[in-house]
């Protein structure tokens, strides 16, 4: 039987697809009637890492879901350009004094965060995704780390001087980190040198 596509069939065409530095990886049988799905399905065999997601452009177009490629304007001989793309990321935080770090287009936990010696209160990611930062507040231990959100290591425990945070965030530019205390005082810290800039506020 014939695919249930409409009355008149799309001729068939050929399309590349390229990386962003023009390597070719593959090159389909399409018509124009193919959607993004019946793409990636194809594409199958390039095997995405955990922590990226696949995304198709026709020029400077996005192929999204429910999108033909005639809608986007592909033609016989049409290169896509593949681009690979970090895939959100969640964190979670626990009282049993770990954080997790999850890939949220797998739903897969890729790392758990260990090394607070109470439960975790709060997280934060820096901008750009690429650093963490937990906050543990607890019996003899109060803490703020920074984790390298790729594996999962510890960069850096933040000096709190025995006051307990309740709450800390970086800056835009994700150099400096802000903590607030139950003292009710404030402390700037560097994040390249991990070194006071401003003292108590």
């Amino acid at each position: 039987a014939e695919p249930n596509r409409s009355p008149l069939s799309a001729p068939a065409m050929k399309v590349s697809v390229n990386t962003m530095s023009g390597e070719v990886v593959a090159v389909l049988d399409a018509d124009a009637h193919c959607s993004r799905q019946e793409l990636m399905a194809k594409l199958c065999h390039l095997n995405s890492p955990l922590d990226s997601r696949m995304q198709l452009l026709h020029g400077t177009t996005v192929i999204s879901a429910g999108v033909s490629l005639a809608d986007v304007g592909v033609e016989d001989g049409s290169q896509l350009t593949l681009v690979r793309m970090p895939a959100p990321k969640l964190l979670t935080t626990s009282s049993d004094a770990t954080a997790r770090l999850w890939n949220i287009s797998s739903t897969l936990h890729t790392h758990t965060l260990e090394g607070h010696g109470s439960g975790i209160t709060f997280g934060v990611f820096a901008p750009g995704g690429e650093v963490v930062l937990t906050v543990s507040s607890g019996d003899g231990d109060s803490a703020v780390k920074i984790w390298d959100v790729s594996s999962g290591i510890c960069l850096q425990t933040l000096e709190t001087e025995g006051d307990p945070v309740g709450f800390a965030a970086f800056s835009r530019d994700g150099e400096i980190v802000v903590t607030g205390h139950e003292s009710g005082s404030a402390r700037l810290i560097s994040v390249v040198g991990f070194t006071m800039v401003i003292g108590v506020i």
